[in-house]
């Protein structure tokens, strides 16, 4: 949840790429993603990261957008309301 919130808050992410932060983070596009054992990459991504304030702006506008395009509280609304649907249609059916 910290990652979602993070990237929502116009934040440049460093994660591991094991479990679901990898289905949300495309690396070097909108976060940077590294396995747990690979230490000097980490360090390298946060590196980057403090020497570019250009590339800290890019990376974080792409993380909101990609929470935006992910999260959006309407289009989830919508698809919970159709689910919610179908399984009333069919216990009535």
């Amino acid at each position: 949840m910290v990652t979602i919130e993070s990237m929502a808050l116009h934040k440049a992410v460093v994660n591991t790429n094991i479990g679901w932060a990898q289905d949300l983070i495309t690396h070097e596009k909108d976060g940077y993603m590294h396995h747990p054992d690979e230490i000097d990459k980490y360090v390298s991504s946060v590196s980057s990261l403090f020497d570019d304030e250009e590339l800290v702006k890019n990376i974080a506008l792409n993380a909101r957008a990609t929470v935006e395009q992910r999260f959006d509280i309407d289009k989830i609304a919508k698809e919970n309301l159709s689910y919610y649907q179908h399984i009333i249609d069919r216990t009535h059916s």
